[in-house]
């Protein structure tokens, strides 16, 4: 009876073995979705910042990021903070963090710039016996805001108040724009104008001599 005979092709096998380390690698959140309009993302933080990856030197060193799980911020129009996970999609790799990660995604309104020319410049409870005698400009005016402040803003008018103002002579009235909360004026024509007032002459009524005789006669 003959022993059974194994034979392995090939009889040798090379094998390579290479350095494990481990190496601190920043992580990278994977945010996807669109925001609310008019808001945009100002910046994102993850925390902790770092993961450290264990594995062949070779293979470790071909990660410049690790990537989390998805952060969905579709329609958000705040700040956002939630909880995410490394994601391993190579089984050689260890990380000494899975999933104690926390990223927030800081969101603010869009910021545009919108210019207004041609404003009109409304005399504001002006005195009935006062008459303005400077002749009144057209005003310009660039403003900074948010788009949804801005994006439907109108200024075709702005009311030049002369409330208090009873005597005649040269004042100087300060501009006063009404504008939506966190709107600011970048630039504008004029801050203030100087305004001369004059009072109205009234004529002295005289009345018609032949019309006085008329109603004598009337009355007779």
């Amino acid at each position: 009876f003959d022993p059974l005979e194994i034979k392995v092709t090939p009889e040798l096998l090379e094998v390579t073995v290479e350095e494990k380390v481990s190496v601190p690698v920043p992580v990278e959140p994977v945010i996807l979705g669109d925001l609310a309009k008019g808001y945009e993302i100002t910046s994102v933080e993850v925390s902790p910042s770092y993961v450290t990856v264990t594995g062949p030197r070779s293979i470790v060193e071909k990660y410049t990021t690790i990537k989390t799980s998805v952060l969905d911020v579709n329609g958000v129009s705040k700040t956002l903070s939630q909880k995410v996970s490394i994601v391993n999609n190579n089984k050689m790799l260890g990380f000494d963090n899975i999933s104690d990660y926390s990223v927030t995604v800081n969101v603010d309104t869009v910021k545009i710039e919108k210019e207004f020319e041609g404003i009109k410049l409304i005399p504001y409870k002006l005195s009935e016996n006062l008459t303005i005698e400077t002749e009144i400009p057209l005003l310009y005016v660039k403003l900074e805001g948010s788009q949804i402040a801005l994006e439907n803003f109108k200024l075709d008018a702005v009311n030049l108040s002369f409330e208090g103002i009873t005597e005649e002579g040269e004042y100087d009235i300060p501009i006063r724009i009404n504008l939506p909360r966190g709107v600011k004026i970048l630039e504008r024509s004029i801050e203030t104008l100087k305004v001369q007032l004059r009072k109205h002459t009234v004529e002295p009524f005289e009345a018609d001599s032949s019309l006085l005789l008329i109603d004598d006669r009337l009355q007779a």
